[in-house]
C-alpha cells in the first residue's frame, strides 16, 4: 500500500511540476530598452507569447549596448550571454538586431534550443554564407528563424522630395559599424527597385566623429542640398571611446540645418526631421508568434523567415522649427507619430 501511495505521490508531483513549470526564455538586445524601437519589439514579443498562452515564463534580459561599447567590452558581454545560456538551458533565445545576432550565432547555431531574431537588416544571404541557416525558400534548416526589418528607403526619399524639394544627389550618411553597414546593404537592395533613386543616392561612410563633423560642415554650405538620409549609429570619439546615435543626432543638428531623414521612429524622436519606419511592435509580435509555435511543437522546418510589412510616417515638430521649415498639412495628417 505504501509503495502504491509513493508511486501516486511521485506521479502527482511530476504532473504538478510540469503543469506549473516556467518556460525559460532569454532576450538579448543589441542596444538597450531605453530606445523606443527596442522596447516596442520586446513588448510586441511578450504580447504574442501571452496571446498564445505562454504567460508563465522565466526570462533573462541582456542589453549589450552595442553603440556605446568598445569592441573588447562588447565581446565580454557576449561571453556572459553565452555562459548564461549554456548553464540555464532556455527553450528559446530571442535576439534583437544585427550586432547581437552576428556575434552570438557561432555559439548558438545547432544547439538544442530555438533562436528567434527580430529587427535584422542584413540580407539573409549574408548570414547564410557564414552559417548556412536557410534553404532557397527561406525556410530554416537549423534552429534559427525570425523576422527581417525592411527599410522603406524609396518611400523615404519620395517623402523627402515632397517636403523639401528635389535635388541632384541624395546624400546617404552611414556609419562604418555592424548596424550601419547592415542598413546600407539592405538599402542598396531596395533601391534597385527605383533605378533613378539608386543613381542619385550618394553614399558617405564614417568611422570617426571628427571626419563626420568635417563633412557635415561642408555639406551644410552647399545651397543645392536640401536633405540627407541619416544612418550614422556609432562613431569613434577617441582611441577607446565611442558615441551612439542619440549623441550623434544631437551633434548633427548643431552642424546641419537642413532636412534629416531616417528609418526608425526612435531616431525621429531624438531629433531627425522625419522618417518612414516599419512597425517595430508588430515586428516583435511576429517574432513572438514564431516562438510560440515552436514552443507548441510546430516543426521549425515548416516555418519561414518573415518580413515586417507595416510602415509608419513619423515627424519631429521641433526639428522642423529648427530648420525653419513649414510642415505640409497633408504630411501632418498622414503621419502616424508626431514628436
Amino acid at each position: 500500500m505504501s509503495f502504491k501511495f509513493f508511486k501516486f505521490l511521485t506521479l502527482f508531483f511530476l504532473i504538478f511540476t510540469i503543469a506549473f513549470a516556467k518556460t525559460k526564455l532569454v532576450f538579448v538586445f543589441s542596444y538597450n530598452l531605453k530606445e523606443k524601437s527596442v522596447l516596442d519589439q520586446y513588448q510586441g514579443t511578450l504580447q504574442a507569447l501571452k496571446d498564445y498562452g505562454f504567460e508563465n515564463i522565466e526570462k533573462k534580459l541582456f542589453e549589450l549596448n552595442y553603440r556605446q561599447s568598445t569592441k573588447k567590452s562588447f565581446k565580454e558581454k557576449v561571453k556572459k550571454v553565452v555562459s548564461f545560456i549554456n548553464k540555464n538551458y532556455p527553450k528559446v533565445v530571442f535576439i534583437y538586431d544585427d550586432p547581437a545576432l552576428i556575434s552570438l550565432l557561432p555559439y548558438l547555431k545547432g544547439k538544442n534550443f530555438f533562436v528567434v531574431f527580430s529587427g535584422i537588416n542584413q540580407k539573409l544571404s549574408f548570414y547564410n554564407k557564414q552559417f548556412n541557416l536557410f534553404d532557397k525558400h527561406e525556410r530554416p534548416i537549423d534552429n534559427v528563424v525570425g523576422v527581417l526589418e525592411p527599410l522603406f528607403i524609396n518611400e523615404l526619399i519620395t517623402t523627402g522630395i515632397f517636403v523639401f524639394g528635389n535635388q541632384k544627389k541624395y546624400p546617404f550618411l552611414v556609419s562604418n559599424d555592424i548596424t550601419g553597414q547592415a542598413v546600407l546593404s539592405q538599402a542598396l537592395d531596395y533601391l534597385k527597385n527605383n533605378p533613378n533613386y539608386l543613381k542619385k543616392t550618394t553614399i558617405y561612410t564614417f568611422s570617426t566623429l571628427e571626419s563626420y563633423l568635417s563633412f557635415l560642415k561642408d555639406l551644410n554650405k552647399k545651397k543645392n542640398n536640401k536633405f540627407s538620409i541619416h544612418a550614422v549609429f556609432k562613431l569613434r570619439k577617441s582611441k577607446n571611446g565611442y558615441i551612439g546615435a542619440p549623441s550623434i543626432i544631437n551633434i548633427t543638428q548643431k552642424y546641419y540645418n537642413k532636412g534629416l531623414l531616417g528609418f526608425a521612429d526612435t531616431w525621429v524622436e531624438l531629433g531627425l526631421t522625419l522618417g518612414v519606419s516599419c512597425d517595430f511592435w508588430d515586428m516583435g509580435y511576429k517574432a513572438g508568434v514564431l516562438a510560440s509555435k515552436l514552443l507548441q511543437g510546430y516543426p521549425i522546418s515548416l516555418l519561414k523567415v518573415q518580413k515586417e510589412n507595416k510602415k509608419k510616417i513619423i515627424i519631429n515638430l521641433n526639428s522642423f522649427k529648427k530648420i525653419n521649415k513649414k510642415i505640409p498639412l497633408s504630411l501632418l495628417f498622414a503621419s502616424d507619430e508626431i514628436y
